[in-house]
């Protein structure tokens, strides 16, 4: 005989993914001339991130990743299409978004150091070699595939 909580366990699976729409999620490794990479430390949590946020209904992955870009920290993207470098990849703990994609951004322009806002309070360019230890464990698992791939 099934244990209440296996019951209870296998209801609950069912009820997400009946009921609860999968959510994608965009991210940038944003780097200047200098090979720096870009890190926000926001409002609401403690550490260094990677920009980015969700993907709202009706839009693209490309036109999420442009508007938390700019929303974030106030950049815009001069490609018309960013390279995409990971993605979409599978988040294992609870996160706000299931699934993100990740992309490459060069070519931008705005001045992204001083731009806080009510979600980010700093933004700030970092040397591949200097992350803060403050730094997601996902963050820098990016930043360190990224600098292989350059």
């Amino acid at each position: 005989m099934q244990s209440i909580l296996a019951i209870a366990y296998r209801f609950m699976c069912l009820y997400w993914r009946l009921l609860r729409p999968v959510t994608l999620g965009v991210t940038a490794v944003v780097t200047n001339d200098k090979g720096e990479v870009l890190l926000v430390r926001h409002t609401y949590r403690k550490g260094w991130f990677l920009p980015g946020g969700g993907v709202k209904r009706g839009e693209s992955i490309e036109q999420a990743l442009r508007r938390e870009l700019f929303e974030e920290v106030g950049i815009k993207l001069l490609d018309d299409k960013p390279e995409l470098f990971f993605g979409p990849y599978y988040r294992k703990f609870n996160g706000k978004h299931d699934h993100v994609f990740c992309y490459k951004v060069k070519n931008w322009e705005g001045a992204p150091s001083g731009v806080p806002n009510l979600e980010v309070a700093e933004a700030k360019f970092f040397a591949p070699t200097e992350i803060p230890s403050l730094t997601g464990e996902l963050t820098q698992t990016k930043i360190a595939a990224f600098m292989e791939r350059v």
